[in-house]
């Protein structure tokens, strides 16, 4: 008998008892006979999560995953991303940013479903919005203790607002009606970090009450938490390898005539150019408020939702790196030779030994501070005029601030020889030049000056209004259920501020090395010059804590730029400039040209780096809902279409070249004197652009097929659209001066050749939204309420995909009165292709095992993902060597998409007995493409395979009390990264992480 009532009571009774952040009131809709008297048992803690996640992917509309308020809080994931990394195809990101592996996340930065990164990301059922740099949500910033629980919804239905290629993470709160009653939990936590060596505060409150009137029933809910996160992460990384051989010809710019290392003659071998280390303190802070109001009528045909949620978190580090100072493009090998100790592979490539360096290397300093905040606010009303109808209209409101800091200091210096080691686990490096021996030595060793500065700053403001109707009429029908039908509306608004990579020099010297303190920003100094000791702090990298020792030889010391000085940028550069020793040029102070030829600088921007987009969107749906008990095998499911109207608008400006210094007459030389006059740093009046309006008709249809009681087999199609980012569209252009620079057949510089011009731009005009077809074969045993296998088929057909490309479009400087064809790069849609795999979980609680035995339990999982023509065969394309020849460096071709893995793995043991809950949980990816292009070495990076083990411990001290302990990164692994050296895909070392091992106690108290 399939008793469809009697389990939707048992998942109500369920939630209701085992969160009050979870509603129950979909799932009571589907009840036939609410009279009908069903004993409630609860069933709390690990079994009551599993339970709820269990019962609701089973009585999903489509195919679904979800976690619970529990699971978000059982184990160390103290972010909503480091919770999904727990469900079946999902993966996170854990590096700042995609395009920058350099800088490692103790924290989740981004969360891929079955490979794709197109995730649409939603707040109790809305579209979700902010105003990072994509526009969408950053799950990493959400307080996971404001949640009652969270779905991953894979494929599609037709009353799900569009956009979710991958698949729709929807994000919902606690409300006052799903708690019985009076309700009230506190938890307090403190948090350790073993490297970073220092204990943060985490806690969160809800507190919810209902109560009858004699107009109705009211529910008020008010939820906050605070966590501070800090933690320290070094790093270890060889830079590009380059070949070395009296052929090797990568490196044009700086000669044809060779790279052959003397103690190798008529021989290839491969050599890195840099061995360098870093070391950074990070600390995160999130802070987190949720209210809800609700009220419902006598007759309970009218009820309202009203809430406002406010989540503002904040990431700064502080880091110290010892590099190169050359971008990968702009190497000359020759300028590194080996000593005698070098030891190569079978193939050539050089695995240990000291690296000769003839190139300064920089001592940097850098501080980042980024904040994001987010409101949101909504009131949702729900009217029955009857049995049949159910009417609903909801109203979203969203505001959102972003800002960036990010300000770097470069002390240079030379004699900075190093040995490397990457025989073993770990990279061994030990620098050997004077100035990390003796730093503070007179002259000529500490021929150390601060050489340059960078500074960048973002602005970001976000606003979103949406509109959403939905109307459900039930029917008295043997196969269809209801209709549902409905309508969407949304506008969506950015302001950004988005300054240039402000690099220059500070030191009023030449690029030459340092002579008898003649750098006006040195630390030692002569008596015509003095030093300027005041401006510089001395760090030890110390050999027994660095990376968790094993790696240094012996300490490494060095003269750093003052933290300080760079937390207090406006008054560093206020005292320095007016001491006379200081020329670096702040964004501030820029030099700004318009056509009317009066110019201000809004702060740190300039005219064009300041864009303002929009996005409009309306959608219609109707969908029909059916089911028949009756037959042997019963069914349900639904069968609808979905019509998407989505259009964009920006404005924004055109910025032209820098000029050259009227003083660089040797420069200025080789460039006719159009090319000159292009390069006049002209801002363009803003350009308004409005695209082309995109339509599309998205079918979905859904079928579960009850094989038993037990057994469920589901069908999902559908077609869906992940719709481009803001800083896919967002309009404007940046010109930047292109030539190549030949040498002699000895090396000598001749006058430049090639000469043009590139840029980047966004690309309001013609972007569209991807294309995917979803398709989804499940299996799902559930042989108990708490224990199941299931497997599923998926499979996604795309097309449209956006990627970045070349274009050629003919330029007008109007200011100089000089055209020239400009190649910009920017995102359009091209190619097409297929991921497809499976995926197999499996929960088991071994009730039947004797005694304390009888509470352990397993959860496993496991995706396997393969993608077929999906990889860019283009690449960047070879229309532009853009600013240096950067484009043409390893732009290499057939490249997979990012953040794609073959394989992951998540495996929990569980333990739950007289009052305690323990699990234990390890989650598992293979090696997948972190990025096309590193921001600073400028080639594709591989992250190798990598797995973290988690734990968790809580004893019920009593019925209202529980303390814990938890546990994250306890196999202390080592994030490493490896550089794709050329087309065929080989690979070199890259760089190797390590960050802490938190450990944290709690108590947590409810009423």
């Amino acid at each position: 008998m399939h008793n469809k009532s009697l389990a939707c009571l048992s998942v109500a009774a369920a939630l209701s008892s085992f969160t009050p952040g979870v509603a129950v009131a979909q799932q009571q809709e589907n009840i036939t006979n609410p009279e009908e008297s069903v004993e409630k048992i609860a069933v709390v803690g690990i079994r009551g999560s599993v339970i709820t996640a269990q019962e609701l992917k089973r009585l999903g509309d489509t195919v679904k995953d979800v976690i619970s308020a529990d699971d978000i809080g059982a184990l160390p994931d103290k972010s909503v991303t480091e919770a999904l990394m727990r469900v079946p195809g999902v993966t996170i990101e854990r590096f700042a940013s995609s395009d920058d592996p350099n800088h490692f996340a103790a924290e989740g930065t981004g969360v891929v479903v079955r490979g794709l990164d197109r995730v649409r990301s939603e707040i109790n059922g809305r579209d979700a919005f902010s105003a990072s740099t994509g526009g969408g949500l950053s799950y990493q910033d959400i307080p996971g203790e404001l949640l009652g629980y969270v779905e991953v919804v894979k494929n599609h239905t037709a009353d799900l607002i569009a956009g979710g290629v991958a698949g729709t993470v929807n994000l919902v709160t606690r409300k006052p009606f799903d708690s019985a009653g009076f309700f009230a939990s506190t938890t307090l936590e403190g948090s350790y970090g073993d490297h970073r060596g220092e204990w943060t505060p985490i806690g969160s409150a809800v507190v919810s009450n209902r109560w009858n009137s004699d107009i109705g029933e009211f529910g008020v809910l008010l939820s906050a938490s605070s966590s501070d996160y800090k933690d320290r992460g070094d790093g270890l990384a060889l830079g590009n390898y380059y070949e070395r051989s009296a052929t090797a010809r990568e490196m044009p710019q700086f000669g044809n005539y060779g790279t052959e290392l003397s103690q190798f003659p008529g021989e290839t071998r491969y050599v890195p150019a840099d061995a360098n280390m870093r070391s950074a303190d990070s600390e995160r802070k999130r802070r987190g408020l949720a209210t809800s109001l609700q009220f419902r009528n006598p007759s309970q045909t009218f009820e309202v939702t009203a809430e406002y949620l406010r989540s503002n978190a904040s990431l700064t580090w502080d880091e110290r790196v010892i590099t190169l100072g050359e971008q990968g493009f702009n190497v000359n090998p020759n300028q590194i030779q080996v000593a005698d100790d070098a030891t190569f592979d079978e193939n050539g490539f050089m695995t240990s030994g000291t690296l000769l360096m003839n190139y300064r290397s920089l001592a940097q300093s850098r501080w980042r501070y980024a904040e994001q905040l987010v409101e949101d606010s909504s009131v949702h009303f729900t009217f029955s005029p009857s049995d049949a109808w159910k009417l609903e209209f909801d109203y979203q409101h969203i505001e959102s601030e972003y800002d960036v800091y990010d300000y770097t200091i470069n002390n240079s210096f030379e004699h900075n020889d190093v040995f490397f080691d990457v025989r073993g686990d770990k990279t061994v490096v030990n620098f050997v030049g004077e100035n990390l021996t003796s730093p503070l030595a007179p002259d000529p060793v500490s021929d150390m000056y601060l050489n340059s500065a960078m500074d960048k700053e973002d602005d970001t403001d976000a606003e979103s209004d949406s509109y959403a109707f939905d109307a459900t009429y039930q029917l008295e029908h043997k196969w269809i259920k209801s209709i549902q039908f409905g309508a969407y509306a949304s506008s969506k608004e950015q302001i950004k501020r988005d300054s240039a990579w402000n690099w220059g020099e500070m030191a009023d010297g030449s690029w030459n090395h340092y002579v008898n303190g003649g750098q006006a920003t040195s630390y030692t100094g002569t008596a015509d010059r003095p030093g300027h000791p005041e401006l510089y702090e001395l760090y030890s990298f110390h050999a027994g804590d660095f990376f968790g020792g094993g790696v240094l030889p012996k300490d490494q010391t060095i003269l750093f730029a003052r933290f300080a000085d760079l937390h207090n940028w406006q008054n560093f550069h206020d005292t320095t400039k007016a001491g006379g020793y200081n020329n670096f040029v702040q964004l501030r102070d820029r030099n700004c040209v318009t056509i009317s030829g009066t110019c201000e600088i809004d702060g740190a921007y300039l005219p064009s780096e300041i864009s303002s987009s929009k996005e409009t969107r309306r959608e219609f749906y109707t969908q029909l809902n059916y089911d028949n008990f009756e037959l042997a095998y019963p069914i349900r499911g639904n069968l609808g279409l979905r019509y998407v109207s989505w259009q964009v608008e920006s404005t924004g400006a055109t910025l032209f070249p820098e000029p050259i210094p009227g003083w660089d007459t040797a420069k200025q030389a080789m460039y006719t004197a159009d090319q000159l006059a292009y390069q006049n740093w002209l801002n363009t009046e803003p350009l308004h652009v409005k695209g082309d309006k995109y339509s599309k008709v998205l079918p979905s249809f859904n079928l579960s097929v009850e094989l038993d009681d037990e057994r469920v087999v589901r069908f999902a199609a559908s077609q869906n659209i992940f719709l481009p980012k803001f800083e896919n569209f967002r309009y404007f252009r940046s010109i930047t001066e292109s030539h190549s620079e030949p040498r002699g057949p000895n090396g000598e510089p001749l006058p430049y050749e090639n000469i043009g011009f590139d840029g980047i731009s966004g690309n309001p005009r013609n972007i569209e939204p991807e294309e995917a077809l979803s398709l989804d074969l499940t299996y799902e045993w559930y042989m108990s309420e708490s224990n199941s296998l299931t497997a599923s088929l998926f499979r996604k057909e795309l097309k449209n995909i956006i990627r970045k490309r070349l274009y050629s479009e003919e330029i007008t400087n109007e200011l100089a009165g000089v055209t020239f064809p400009v190649n910009f790069q920017t995102d359009t849609n091209e190619g097409s292709g297929t991921i497809q795999g499976f995926e197999l979980a499996y929960t088991q609680f071994f009730d039947q095992l004797p005694g304390i035995w009888s509470g352990l339990g397993v959860s496993l999982n496991y995706t396997y993902i393969n993608q077929s023509d999906i990889n860019d065969e283009v690449g960047f394309g070879t229309g532009s060597g853009g600013e240096d020849g950067r484009n043409r460096f390893r732009a290499f071709n057939n490249l997979p998409l990012p953040g794609y893995s073959d394989d992951t793995v998540n495996m929990t043991a569980m333990y739950e007995k007289h009052g305690i809950s323990a699990r234990i949980a390890y989650n598992w990816r293979s090696e997948y493409l972190l990025t096309r292009r590193d921001s600073n070495l400028f080639a594709p990076v591989m992250a190798e395979a990598t797995g973290q083990l988690d734990l968790s411990v809580a004893y019920n001290l009593t019925d209202n009390v529980k303390i814990g302990l938890e546990a994250t990164n306890l196999l202390d692994e080592i994030i490493k990264t490896k550089m794709i050296y050329n087309q065929a895909g080989q690979t070199t070392p890259g760089t190797q992480f390590k960050t802490d091992r938190r450990f944290g106690a709690y108590v947590s108290v409810k009423f």
